[in-house]
């Protein structure tokens, strides 16, 4: 207390840190008591969307934290992280934050309301009530939930794969125009985590090889399902879900075992290679965790509830109050019209009105029944669709006035805090 700084050393290197990035009790059970539906508002709680970055790193870090000591003594039984492990995940933590562009939208700010969207997800997960699988139960898969949370969209350049495409970026050319932000993402932030000052953490995340396996296809699946732009990809998504969680008075053809199943409903086989050479998995190291890969029900099961639970963290602002919903609307809105003062996509202002509402209705309302039916809905995830159609029939009335503050106060330079008062209170 009355402390500026602490000084750390780690590999016999000396860090610097503001002590109030230690300051932050338990994030985990101040996340659990905050309301799903005001997550990020309350700025006087740690788990706020604090505009304190420091502040912020130091939640998500003790959240990882708290997660990966969970993992441990459930997978190997040892009850803490070393203190290098915890120098080195709050330095990941850091890094990774300064790797996010300074862009509107796609930034550390909406990266860490992923994240504790993410966290209040799994809390829900902990319910008797909710399905069944390694991804309700499993320590290890909560740690790794949170962690994609914190990464999926690290480096964005706040222009969509589609602009990457159409100005041919050299990101776009590097990954063939698929998934080219989300995969770009995945490399950079396992790019760092190799790095040699990390060793310890990824002895901590890695405890054994299947650990390793494990981690590289729930980040491969999961963070690849966000690029929501390109419709193969959800359709694959909805077709993974109806054959596990088939529609009413259909038949499951899963009941029966691995025959019944296609391989290539296996989210991460078009990528298998590429993650491979990412985590540096020898061929005799994939042939002793063949296993891992095998297209069973359970694993289908897993990638299903994974999807949804990164997808509903991805939007969650769109499920939880009016509040949320319209301060990240009008960072996306803004993020946009960048876009389009640098003439990569046309003025979306005059569509935005009836394009929110088409969201709400083509994808964010049937995704947050489709995860409400399968993580379970006793479990508080009934409220993920209320919330959202309350959101729809309130921008269906709102949402003309609300534009055009946007577009003022856009154009004319003003705060978020400005327009939002406006939003809220009127002129």
């Amino acid at each position: 207390p009355g402390l500026k700084y602490a000084y750390i050393q780690s590999n016999k290197i000396l860090h610097k840190f503001p002590a109030e990035m230690f300051e932050i009790s338990d994030p985990v059970a101040e996340s659990s008591q905050q309301a799903w539906e005001i997550l990020g508002q309350n700025e006087n709680s740690g788990t706020a969307v604090n505009p304190n970055t420091k502040t912020m790193v130091a939640c998500i870090a003790a959240i990882l934290e708290q997660r990966l000591t969970l993992a441990l003594a459930s997978e190997v039984g040892q009850s803490r992280l070393s203190f290098e492990s915890k120098i080195e995940l709050m330095m990941y933590v850091a890094h990774i934050e300064s790797l996010y562009n300074n862009v509107e939208y796609h930034s550390f700010k909406h990266a860490s309301h992923v994240v504790i969207s993410m966290n209040k997800l799994i809390g829900m997960l902990a319910s008797p009530k909710t399905t069944t699988s390694d991804c309700t139960s499993d320590p290890f898969t909560h740690f790794l939930c949170v962690f994609m949370a914190l990464i999926h969209d690290v480096a964005h350049t706040g222009r969509s794969n589609q602009i990457l495409t159409d100005q041919k970026h050299d990101i776009a050319v590097q990954y063939d125009n698929e998934s080219m932000a989300e995969r770009l993402s995945i490399d950079v932030a396992i790019e760092v985590l190799f790095r040699d000052e990390f060793q310890n953490l990824r002895e901590a995340m890695f405890p054994t090889l299947k650990h390793k396996v494990m981690f590289g296809k729930v980040i491969y699946s999961a963070i690849l399902c966000t690029d929501i732009a390109c419709q193969d990809r959800v359709k694959m998504c909805k077709a993974r879900y109806d054959i596990i969680f088939p529609p009413t008075g259909k038949k499951n053809n899963t009941e029966h075992g691995f025959e019944a199943l296609d391989p290539r409903l296996c989210p991460i086989v078009p990528f298998l290679e590429e993650m491979y050479r990412v985590l540096d998995l020898s061929e005799n190291e994939l042939k002793r965790n063949g296993l891992e890969f095998a297209i069973t029900r359970e694993c289908l099961t897993n990638a299903v509830i994974l999807e949804h639970l990164i997808q509903t963290a991805d939007v969650a602002h769109t499920m939880q109050s009016w509040e949320n919903f319209v301060k990240w609307n009008f960072r996306l809105f803004k993020e946009l019209m960048v876009c389009s003062s640098q003439d990569f996509i046309p003025n979306p202002s005059r569509g935005w009105p009836a394009g929110q509402i088409g969201f709400f209705d083509n994808y964010v309302i049937p995704l947050a029944k489709r995860t409400e039916r399968c993580c379970g809905a006793a479990a508080g995830f009934a409220k993920l669709a209320n919330f959202a159609e309350s959101n729809r029939n309130r921008w269906r009335k709102e949402g003309e006035k609300i534009t055009d503050f946007f577009i003022t106060g856009y154009e004319n330079g003003e705060t978020e805090e400005e327009v939002l008062r406006k939003c809220f209170h009127g002129d």
